[in-house]
């Protein structure tokens, strides 16, 4: 909000505006002046948006087993919170665990899914002949891939996006592992950042922080001779614009990592996810991920 209202403040500025529209010369000169500020906007925050200070150029880029599962919870919550959305009352998954996860504990997750899928293909009408499926499958399916495509499905019949109290629900999460790393009887006494409502941040900070802890837990990983499968993953740098959205995936990935991590090193057990918050903004999100980085740091030094 603060953004739009920067834009619009710099707007007033630069462009000439009449006191009143006195034909539709004057309308069309604003409109066309009003759109090329925006797109210069947009082009520039794209290009910064491509720079992300501390990516792991080290790290692996391949998903494994662990990283689909908390896909497929994403893709879950979305399928619950739009038939929610619609009067339905479906259970969320609220407990995690320390564990190495397998397919068996997708195919749990997948089965869910379907039965909700089910449910608003039939609310939308919309009728699938399963006996099209052809009985010898050709290979293996991409399962994360699957997941982005159920997702680009709900985006396309009107379910919301990701919200950044979405996001911030799943950092809260990070920031528990990571704490929980801690083994000895003295941990890091670190605090939260405060919340500088006059500099707010972007999604595109929140990404940039994330990347910043997956190469901050890759030097965890190395300095206490911790082997994870396929080792510490950073996704590819996203090419789109970043949104929360593009965040949360990332940092389901980061997630999937640290729990691992933590089960390496603490073995099992397991933990409850964070409640969700009514309202949060990236900068919320931002200041979660930068204790959880911090944290992070002072286990490693």
């Amino acid at each position: 909000m603060r953004f739009i209202f920067a834009i619009t403040v710099s707007l007033c500025f630069l462009v000439k505006v009449p006191a009143f529209a006195q034909d539709d010369s004057d309308l069309s000169y604003l409109t066309n002046e009003l759109t090329h500020h925006i797109v210069t906007v947009i082009r520039a925050m794209r290009t910064k948006g491509v720079v992300v200070d501390g990516y792991c150029t080290e790290c692996s880029h391949k998903m494994q087993i662990r990283h689909t599962f908390h896909r497929a919870i994403d893709v879950d919550r979305h399928l619950s919170a739009f038939l929610k959305m619609h009067g339905e009352e479906v259970e969320e998954r609220q407990i995690l665990h320390f564990k190495k996860y397998n397919e068996d504990d997708i195919v749990v997750l997948l089965q869910g899914i379907d039965a909700k899928l089910e449910l608003i293909l039939a609310a939308n009408d919309l009728m699938v002949d399963h006996s099209t499926i052809p009985e010898n499958k050709r290979g293996p399916r991409d399962h994360y891939a699957v997941m982005e495509r159920i997702e680009n499905f709900m985006l396309s019949i009107g379910s919301p996006s990701v919200l950044p109290k979405n996001v911030l629900r799943r950092v809260m999460a990070i920031s528990q592992v990571v704490r929980s790393l801690c083994a000895s009887e003295v941990c890091p006494s670190v605090e939260k950042s405060p919340v500088d409502l006059l500099t707010p941040k972007m999604p595109i900070h929140v990404y940039r922080e994330a990347n910043k802890l997956i190469t901050g837990l890759r030097r965890y990983v190395l300095a206490n001779g911790i082997e994870i499968e396929g080792g510490v993953t950073a996704p590819l740098l996203s090419k789109e614009f970043i949104t929360p959205r593009i965040v949360n995936k990332t940092c389901g990935i980061l997630l999937a990592d640290l729990i691992e991590v933590r089960h390496q090193i603490g073995g099992g057990g397991t933990f409850r996810l964070p409640g969700g918050e009514n309202h949060a903004t990236p900068t919320h999100v931002w200041r979660e991920l930068n204790f959880a980085r911090r944290y992070l740091e002072e286990l490693i030094y």
